[in-house]
């Protein structure tokens, strides 16, 4: 167990650090006299369908599927994050930034944070949990076990990082869909879409709002989610 929460923390802290990616050209200052010049020395740039085969490749290498990866029914091994996550900061390096193929690779990163969140979220188990009864439109809450607020204050931040990075995904996605008829042909949209897009948020705000509410009712305890992400 602890050995599993090791790997998973390293992963996280290796997702985080690819959030700021690095340029794909490299520039190189020469200076002689008074004269400054700048040599760029520029990188092929991969389109959506050469990113698309990448994945493919790492599917193959990893026994991984990612468009059918979907929280909680079919999560990625946790030992097949970190490649993943290696070679994405690789193949990120070389798309063009803000382009389709960059933000497939966005998208694929929320993937992988997300799934790794819930993966933390999990080890929790039942004494992190609120009981919530959904009655129409509204969720309604079942005794709280005060004895265990630290653990359910630990579980609904992870579950709302979780979310969180579920939620960059879809605008990721969507944009990726909306933008591109290559991208909708080769990734698929409606019944072909990607298992990811039914994760396990639905109503998720409502979910949150009433654990909040009801360890503040019933535990006299706050929790706070500002600053979260």
């Amino acid at each position: 167990m602890h050995m599993k929460r090791y790997l998973l923390t390293v992963i996280v802290l290796l997702l985080i650090a690819c959030e700021q990616p690095a340029p794909p050209t490299d520039e190189i200052i020469i200076t002689e006299a008074n004269i400054t010049t700048n040599i760029t020395l520029t990188t092929p740039l991969l389109s959506l369908s050469e990113v698309l085969d990448e994945f493919s490749v790492l599917d193959a290498d990893l026994n991984t599927s990612w468009k059918k990866e979907n929280i909680p029914e079919n999560l990625i091994s946790p030992t097949a994050v970190e490649p993943w996550t290696k070679r994405l900061k690789l193949i990120e390096d070389l798309t063009e930034k803000d382009s389709v193929a960059n933000k497939l690779v966005q998208a694929r990163l929320e993937m992988l944070r997300s799934q790794v969140t819930y993966y933390l979220g999990a080890e929790i188990g039942e004494k992190g949990t609120v009981p919530l009864k959904l009655e129409g439109e509204t969720f309604t809450p079942g005794l709280v076990a005060c004895e265990n607020i630290k653990d359910i204050e630990k579980s609904i931040k992870i579950y709302s990082i979780s979310y969180s990075h579920y939620l960059k995904f879809v605008g990721h996605m969507d944009n990726i869909l909306q933008s591109s008829e290559e991208a909708r042909q080769k990734i698929g949209i409606d019944e072909t879409k990607i298992a990811f897009y039914d994760g396990p948020f639905n109503q998720a705000q409502k979910k949150i709002a009433a654990t909040l509410k009801a360890v503040e009712d019933q535990c006299d305890y706050v929790i706070t989610l500002e600053g979260m992400s």
